[in-house]
């Protein structure tokens, strides 16, 4: 597996493991538990989305020239903002369905994970012999 496979696969567990932390978190001090894990996990999708479109992204501008990879970044980074505000938003609309701070706190599991990556890399892929 290369490389940019196994970081997408890192940033998918810290998504993963991010969002059951926050709906187990949730349930221990939340009174309506189902609107929590809902707008939880409604928000985690979201942000496995963005980061599922990031790595085709940036694997679809590698093969670009600089110029136009720049650009074309610009617009992609765009649209993933856009289906956050499209999932945040709504999930505080919809606040009957989804907990509004699940819907939030979810939100972020890309940021964390990215933090987590390295610290995941280690457990996911094998010692590579040298």
């Amino acid at each position: 597996m290369n490389r940019e496979k196994k970081t997408l696969f890192g940033l998918l567990a810290g998504n993963a493991l991010y969002i059951i932390l926050i709906c187990i978190i949730g349930i221990i001090f939340v009174d309506n538990k189902g609107q929590w894990i809902l707008g939880t996990l409604w928000s985690g999708i979201g942000a496995t989305v963005v980061t599922i479109h990031l790595y085709f992204s940036l694997q679809k501008s590698l093969e670009l020239d600089q110029g136009t990879a720049q650009k074309r970044e610009s617009i992609q980074s765009i649209l993933r903002m856009i289906i956050m505000i499209i999932v945040i938003g709504s999930g505080l609309i919809l606040s009957k369905v989804f907990h509004p701070i699940g819907v939030v706190l979810g939100a972020f599991a890309l940021k964390v994970s990215a933090y987590l990556q390295l610290l995941l890399h280690n457990y996911i892929s094998p010692k590579e012999e040298e």
